[in-house]
């Protein structure tokens, strides 16, 4: 038996074996890497005017600006994408609330993760489905 829940923007299909997941993660993830590559580059030609006009201000904003998206780009690659997880797949399930936004983290046994965004209007139906499943809730 399949359940749909409907997000804010996508939807979630709790089957026997497998969660089918249909967001916009992909195109978030993109977004990430194209984002964080693009002020990886700017803090790089900050360190390069730094080395030709001796400017210490654009020395460390261009270190900071770089290493700290250069983290974030790092944070962005080891997410995970997966439309459709087996339940064996998954070793955890944590929910979690950050300004008044809740996600779920699912990790999976590769320690990946797979977040699913705003889940407000599906929270208490999520717990039960994966108590009943026997996997470990949070």
């Amino acid at each position: 038996m399949k359940t749909t829940l409907l997000l804010e923007k996508g939807e979630i299909v709790l089957g026997s074996k497998a969660i089918i997941i249909r967001d916009r993660a992909k195109k978030e993830k993109v977004w990430r890497v194209a984002s964080a590559a693009i002020w990886i580059i700017y803090g790089t030609l900050s360190y390069l005017r730094y080395k030709k006009t001796g400017d210490e201000f654009l020395l460390w904003s261009g270190l900071i600006i770089g290493v700290l998206h250069a983290v974030g780009l790092i944070f962005a690659l080891l997410k995970c994408t997966k439309r459709e997880i087996s339940l064996q797949e998954i070793g955890m399930a944590v929910f979690k609330e950050r300004n008044g936004k809740k996600f779920l983290d699912l990790k999976l046994n590769g320690g990946r993760k797979r977040r699913i965004s705003k889940i407000e209007s599906v929270v208490d139906e999520l717990k039960a489905f994966f108590m009943a499943q026997n996997i470990e809730v949070r």
